[in-house]
């Protein structure tokens, strides 16, 4: 059956001053708005229809994703299997989780349910409006290599992956682009703590620089890969919003050029649509006594303290404040842990889903949680065909999935174990497995 498809966008900007979410030492209240937190919404229709959704916020959690799920199948007769929600993981969003981590620190704001009702709203509006407008279209997968963009921001010659996945959707009958799906993996981070206003960050550009370069009114969907141990710390001059916006601007750039290359037998006019979901059992980790998480967060406040006292470049402040939220995190993730009440939420977290989708040849990996650049390089080099990992699908994790090999050079706070970061890279393979061969 021919491909039809359509997009839309909504703003999810809260309205007036709201507490930022994004970094744990950023307690204060936005005074303006950068630029536009969105919606994005990918609608794809042949004998059967899929929905991806992106949303600008740092995170939400399952419970959360699984209400907006149910919102748009209740809206759009899309199967809920068949509707992929992620984040785009920005610093500078709304409070839209209860990071434990975080919430035993003096004015760490709660989650506004107000603005939750105003995002079930946006979300069903953008998703109905993608669903009820589409064309005839075509569609072609690629990938580019952004290397510089960013990095490991635990050790250098850490694991990283520079590829960026792009899906392009067109108009069969005009060739002008509808969408764009572009699947990166790396922190939106370039605005630091200190920053008052929302923003989508780096993303936002990279959507205006496709806007412009491609000549229309096309919408991109922007979904950030696995990206726990990668940042843009090393890579940019600044962190001010021009500086994100330079980084935004060379990645768009790159993507677009990378589309406009595209050759048009590529395009697939004909493409079987389908997905599947599968729960993932979850253990926590093994946490450490008290004591020795103090000693490290004692350790990420000596260095921060003697690279404030020289000549450090902003990359080497950043990377070590991270440092220090993630320990103190840490120490306070270990004694919610002795209370009882870190497997409280995990469990009120159940069911953790994977999901993966599949566009003709090419497959999307719904990954929950924050996972790192191994675990997405990981199911890349187990799954045969293209293959674009997702990260924050189906929810938060209440921080990282750290790799078992992490070592000293790994995510410091985080709640899961690696083995439940292994089952969730093997759970993503067979289901990629299983969607490549049906029979």
């Amino acid at each position: 059956m021919s491909l039809r498809a359509s997009a839309a966008a909504t703003d999810i900007t809260p309205k007036g001053s709201v507490p930022l979410f994004g970094y744990a030492n950023a307690r204060h209240e936005s005074t303006d708005t950068n630029d536009p937190l969105l919606c994005s919404a990918l609608h794809l229709r042949s004998a059967s229809p899929l929905m991806i959704i992106s949303l600008d916020l740092f995170c939400i959690d399952p419970p959360t994703c699984r209400l907006l799920r149910a919102a748009v199948s209740k809206h759009t007769a899309i199967a809920e299997s068949r509707i992929l929600i992620s984040c785009t993981h920005t610093h500078s969003g709304p409070v839209t989780i209860q990071q434990m981590s975080w919430s035993t620190q003096p004015g760490f704001a709660a989650v506004d349910p107000d603005y939750l009702s105003f995002l079930e709203n946006s979300v069903v509006t953008a998703a109905s409006k993608a669903a009820a407008t589409s064309a005839p279209a075509e569609v072609a997968w690629t990938t580019a290599d952004v290397a510089g963009i960013g990095g490991n921001r635990f050790a250098t010659d850490g694991p990283t992956d520079p590829e960026v996945g792009i899906l392009c959707v067109r108009n069969l009958d005009t060739a002008r682009l509808i969408a764009a799906l572009v699947v990166y993996g790396m922190q939106p981070d370039v605005l630091r703590a200190e920053s008052t206003a929302l923003s989508a960050d780096f993303p936002h550009f990279v959507r205006q620089e496709l806007s412009k370069q491609t000549e229309g009114d096309s919408v991109t969907i922007y979904c950030t890969g696995p990206c726990a141990d990668q940042s843009t710390y090393a890579h940019t001059k600044g962190h001010s919003p021009q500086d994100a916006a330079e980084l935004g601007k060379k990645l768009g750039a790159i993507v677009a050029e990378r589309i406009k290359s595209i050759p048009n037998d590529e395009y697939h006019k004909e493409v079987v649509l389908s997905g599947k979901n599968r729960a993932v059992d979850v253990s926590l980790r093994q946490f450490p006594p008290a004591f020795q998480g103090k000693l490290k967060w004692g350790d990420a406040c000596a260095r921060l303290e003697q690279l404030q006292s020289g000549d450090a470049s902003p990359g080497q402040l950043q990377a070590a404040e991270a440092a220090v939220q993630e320990t103190k995190g840490a120490v306070a993730l270990t004694t919610l842990h002795a209370s009882g009440q870190l497997a409280a939420v995990i469990k009120e977290y159940q069911p953790i889903e994977v999901q993966v989708v599949k566009i003709g040849g090419l497959l999307l990996a719904g990954l929950p949680g924050e996972p790192c650049a191994g675990h997405g390089l990981s199911i890349k080099s187990k799954v045969s065909g293209p293959v674009f990992p997702i990260a924050f699908a189906n929810g938060d994790l209440q921080g990282y999935v750290a790799e078992s090999a992490a070592g000293p050079h790994g995510p410091r706070s985080f709640v899961i174990s690696p083995e439940t970061g292994n089952r969730i890279v093997d759970t993503a393979t067979t289901l990629c497995g299983e969607l490549s061969d049906p029979a």
